[in-house]
């Protein structure tokens, strides 16, 4: 369980195993993890362009998605979204504004990984020159 407070979480989830589960909680919204790729934004003050607006975005796989306020829950697939502007559970397809955003950060998820790849790949080469 992740407890996002105020801020912008993206994260992608694969292979989860049997009996496991991820599940992210923010003061609107829980949501269920199901291998997949989606970020959680909370307490944006919508006035930062930069910012996703505060709700459950998805881009690949689905989000099962309860209000804290109610025992409703729903599910966002891909290309979907819920805004927090609502009372209610309201899913639509992810505007334009948030898809940008949202891929924005898988680049920089991208990059992260792929940054660690190489460093990896280093410490492997530096040990080998230290065992000469």
């Amino acid at each position: 369980t992740i407890d996002l407070e105020s801020g912008q979480l993206f994260g992608k989830v694969k292979n989860i195993p049997k009996g496991s589960k991820v599940t992210i909680t923010t003061p609107t919204f829980t949501g269920g993890v199901r291998g997949t790729e989606f970020a959680f934004s909370e307490g944006n003050s919508g006035d930062d362009s930069d910012q996703l607006e505060d709700g459950v975005f998805v881009t690949e796989g689905s989000v099962e998605v309860k209000r804290n306020d109610s025992p409703k829950t729903v599910t966002v697939k891909a290309g979907q979204q819920i805004l927090s502007k609502s009372k209610e559970i309201l899913v639509g397809i992810l505007d334009d504004h948030n898809k940008k955003k949202m891929r924005i950060l898988q680049t920089i998820q991208v990059m992260k990984e792929e940054n660690y790849q190489l460093l990896q790949k280093q410490l492997e080469k530096n040990k080998e020159i230290l065992k000469k």
